[in-house]
């Protein structure tokens, strides 16, 4: 089983059809989200997503042909959403806090695409800024960020520019600002999906259900393509407050885990990586392999744990069994992270980290992106991991992705339903 990509890409072939009509059911009547990206974990004798982003940055890593399909899959989106007119005027609005030059690229190349075929203008919903203000990027590039106001129930810039569409890339990790949830001007994707109620746990219950169901009609075992995962609720890291219960819930994930290890005859010790079920930029991230490990929790672990984006206190974390990666490119540890418009894969794309080995979260100081449409970053990709046809990595990808865009649909279905 150490080269299940092989073994799931056949499957992927010989069912294609099935596959095909398996995911058109599950995805009728579902809005496509505007855009995910897409974590992957590949340890050899399995490949999962271990996380779906509903707000995704890094655009700017997206070559010409990517963006090309990326304004493809957004045009085919609004014509989608609006089959009569095109809408003409868009809103982004990013972070709150965007000192981050490379996010700030981000920014400039989603504006850029849309630009194709509207005028856009970048909003933003921070309390602290009163008046319009230039950021700049580099030298040569900047970009002018516009308060914003509601006039007659529609998002507006303070200098009057009136937003057909908003495209958030804003994951509302604090809340849910009156301005999006009193205005009638569509927002995309749904501020519903944002991290003030979002749970991770709820996303990979739903994906690990679909997985599931595929995996009995392709004769597939669904913990191949997926994790095992838990919740633990109420915690307090820094009181200590209920960490016999979260280990607890780690020593479960742990044994079922070595289970399937042991049905495997896989040589290795598992381990699980302990997130806030509400996370994001890599924080509140802990990996361990056993219960003791928690119990000792030291201080420096738990004001790690304690504090989430936008320095909210961690009550909640998701315990998701761990996949070493075995990846490489340019001699570091990596990992795929797909980019996704309109439910239709628009990049594929390398987080490499040289300061972290194969167990560790590689999403943090020190990563780099290599995509994987540039031809050298390809063909390093290919010779460090003795890749005998890359096609069959794409096509687990893609299919792997695809099932992690229906589960966060249906998420929002259920947010706009319940």
């Amino acid at each position: 089983m150490h080269k299940i990509v092989e073994f799931v890409a056949e499957k992927i072939n010989q069912n294609h059809h099935l596959i095909s009509d398996f995911l058109a059911k599950k995805s009728a009547n579902l809005e496509n989200t505007l855009y995910n990206s897409l974590d992957i974990r590949y340890s050899g004798f399995k490949i999962a997503v271990v996380d779906t982003n509903c707000f995704p940055a890094g655009f700017n890593n997206l070559n010409a042909n990517d963006t090309n399909q990326a304004l493809k899959q957004i045009f085919s989106f609004f014509q989608n959403k609006f089959p009569n007119t095109i809408p003409n005027q868009i809103i982004i609005i990013p972070e709150n806090h965007t000192r981050n030059l490379k996010y700030l690229e981000n920014i400039l190349v989603l504006k850029n695409l849309l630009e194709n075929f509207a005028e856009v203008k970048i909003g933003s919903i921070n309390p602290e800024l009163k008046e319009i203000t230039s950021l700049k990027i580099n030298d040569k590039l900047s970009i002018e960020l516009l308060p914003l106001q509601l006039v007659n129930n529609k998002i507006t810039t303070i200098d009057g520019f009136q937003a057909q569409v908003v495209i958030l890339n804003n994951d509302l990790s604090d809340s849910l600002p009156s301005i999006l949830k009193n205005t009638i001007t569509p927002i995309f994707p749904d501020p519903k999906l944002g991290w003030y109620q979002r749970r991770k746990s709820k996303h990979f219950a739903i994906y690990n259900q679909i997985i599931s169901e595929l995996c009995q009609l392709i004769d597939l075992d669904p913990w191949l393509i997926s994790t095992y995962f838990s919740k633990c609720e109420n915690l307090d890291f820094k009181k200590q407050q209920n960490i016999e219960l979260l280990a607890d819930e780690v020593e479960k994930i742990i044994s079922q885990t070595q289970k399937k290890y042991q049905q495997y005859q896989i040589d290795d010790e598992p381990y699980v990586f302990i997130k806030a079920d509400n996370g994001t930029y890599g924080m509140a991230v802990w990996s361990v392999k056993s219960a003791s490990e928690v119990l000792s929790i030291n201080k420096k672990e738990r004001n790690k744990m304690n504090i989430t984006k936008g320095s909210n206190i961690n009550h909640q974390v998701i315990i998701q069994e761990g996949i070493k990666t075995i990846d490489k490119i340019f001699d570091k540890s990596c990992e795929p992270l797909i980019y996704m418009i309109n439910s239709k894969v628009i990049a594929n794309i390398l987080r490499a980290n040289g300061n972290r080995d194969n167990i560790e979260n590689l999403n943090s100081l020190g990563a780099e992106f290599f995509n994987l449409n540039d031809q050298k970053n390809l063909e390093n990709f290919i010779a460090s991991n003795s890749i005998a046809n890359s096609k069959n990595f794409f096509i687990t990808y893609e299919l792997l992705a695809r099932i992690a865009s229906i589960a966060s649909a249906l998420e929002n279905f259920h947010n706009n339903n319940n």
